[in-house]
C-alpha cells in the first residue's frame, strides 16, 4: 500500500508552498403586488464580467444573490455549485433599506465622463420581487445605466451589493481544490459510526487502523485542508481504505500548496496509549484522556 503521511507531505508542500391581504369591508383590494408567502419578500443579485479575470476569480461571475431573510447564495457555477451563507443583522439591515427604494418607471443611462474611473466589470443589480425582475443598476464600457430615481441612488444599491460579494464571494470560485478536499471529508461519516466501543480503533493519516496493543501518534492535525480520519470504525476503514486514499491522493493533486491551511503551523495529535477509542452516541471518537499533543 502507497504511504502518503501527511507529515512528509506537509513538509514536502512547505517547500513548494439566502402576501396579499383580504380586502375588509368595502375596502378596495390591495394594488401592491402579491407576494408568495412561502420566499423571502425580495432576492437582489450582482452578476459581473471582468474582462482581466479568469472566470474563477472574477467576483460574482456565477452571481451573488442576497434574499430578504439575509441569506445569501453564490452561484450556481458550471456544474450546478453553490455556497450559502448568511449576512449580520447590521448588513441586512443597510441593504433593505437601500432596497426598499422604488424604483422609476424607465431606465436611464448616462455617459462616463473624464472624471469617471473605468469601471474594472461589467455588473448588473438585478431586483426580483413578487416573480417579476428589475434590473436597477448596470454598468458598460462606457456608460451607466439605472432604474432608479437617480444615478447617485443606483450607484449606493451597487457599492452596497458588490462590497458584500467582495466580502462573502470567496474566490476562485468554483473551486476545484475545495471540491475535492470536500468530497474526502464527505467520506469521513461513512466509517465513523458504531455500536460499542469495541468498533472502534485510532487510524494513521494514511488509514491503516492502528493494532488495540501499539503505542503509535496519532494525528489530529497535519496543517492540511483534509484533517486525518484520526478515529473510525476499524472495519469499516478497512473496507473503504482504498477509495478514503484514492480521494485524498486526487485532493493533494488538484490542490498542490493549496492543501495546507493558513491558519496551522504545526501538527498535533496523542499517543494512541492515552485511552482507547470510545463509541459515544454511535459515532467513534477519541477517548477523552488523550489529549492532544505537539
Amino acid at each position: 500500500m502507497q504511504r502518503i503521511s501527511a507529515f512528509t507531505i506537509t513538509i514536502a508542500l512547505s517547500a513548494a508552498l439566502v402576501g396579499c391581504s383580504k380586502s375588509k369591508g368595502g375596502q378596495a383590494p390591495s394594488q401592491q403586488p402579491e407576494l408568495r408567502q412561502d420566499k423571502p419578500a425580495w432576492t437582489l443579485t450582482l452578476r459581473s464580467s471582468c474582462a482581466a479575470e479568469a472566470e474563477e476569480n472574477c467576483v460574482a461571475k456565477y452571481g451573488f444573490a442576497v434574499k430578504a431573510d439575509g441569506s445569501y447564495e453564490i452561484g450556481p457555477g458550471p456544474q450546478g455549485q453553490l455556497k450559502t451563507g448568511k449576512l449580520s443583522e447590521q448588513e441586512l439591515r443597510e441593504l433593505a433599506t437601500l432596497v426598499s427604494v422604488a424604483p422609476a418607471a424607465a431606465e436611464s443611462c448616462s455617459d462616463l465622463t473624464e472624471n469617471d474611473a473605468e469601471p474594472e466589470s461589467s455588473d448588473s443589480v438585478i431586483l426580483q420581487r413578487s416573480d417579476k425582475e428589475l434590473t436597477l443598476f448596470r454598468t458598460e464600457t462606457t456608460r451607466t445605466c439605472f432604474q432608479t430615481a437617480t444615478r447617485e441612488s443606483g450607484e449606493r444599491l451597487h457599492h452596497a451589493i458588490h462590497a458584500l460579494a467582495g466580502k462573502y464571494y470567496e474566490l476562485p470560485f468554483p473551486d476545484a481544490c475545495a471540491e475535492a478536499t470536500d468530497l474526502v471529508r464527505g467520506l469521513y461519516p461513512s466509517v465513523q459510526g458504531c455500536a460499542t466501543d469495541m468498533d472502534c480503533a485510532y487510524i494513521t493519516d494514511d488509514y491503516d487502523v492502528i493494532p488495540t496493543e501499539a503505542v503509535e501518534y496519532v494525528i489530529t492535525d497535519n496543517c492540511s485542508k483534509v484533517r486525518p480520519l484520526a478515529v473510525g470504525n476499524a472495519r469499516a476503514v478497512k473496507a473503504q481504505q482504498t477509495a478514503l486514499i484514492d480521494a485524498l491522493i486526487h485532493a493533494q493533486e488538484v490542490c498542490s500548496y493549496r492543501i495546507l491551511r493558513d491558519d496551522c503551523s504545526e501538527m498535533s495529535g496523542f499517543l494512541s496509549s492515552l485511552g482507547a477509542p470510545v463509541c459515544q452516541q454511535g459515532v467513534c471518537r477519541a477517548n477523552p484522556n488523550a489529549n492532544p499533543l505537539r
